[in-house]
């Protein structure tokens, strides 16, 4: 996260979290998003089970805010990278 300068975070990890990873999460705060009146946590720690099985509720709707200061990112040439829908 400081290297990318990012705002928030998502861990994904096979087992559940210990204890120690929660409190380490806890430290860095929450991100208040100003336009919902609502803050996230900065780390959040979800298991790849809860994803799968859909329990996860990740804190990642309101990204608007975010992405707003978000550098765009670009290819070799300057030119910003397209996003390419793939169906299945």
């Amino acid at each position: 996260m400081t290297r990318d300068r990012a705002e928030l975070g998502i861990f994904i990890t096979l087992k559940a979290p210990i204890k120690p990873m929660l409190q380490e999460a806890k430290v860095y705060g929450a991100y208040h998003f100003d336009l919902f009146d609502r803050a996230i946590p900065k780390i959040q720690i979800v298991t790849t089970e809860s994803i799968l099985d859909g329990s996860a509720r990740l804190d990642v709707l309101m990204v608007s805010d975010v992405l707003k200061s978000a550098n765009r990112r670009q290819n070799d040439d300057g030119k910003q990278i397209e996003l390419e829908l793939i169906s299945g």
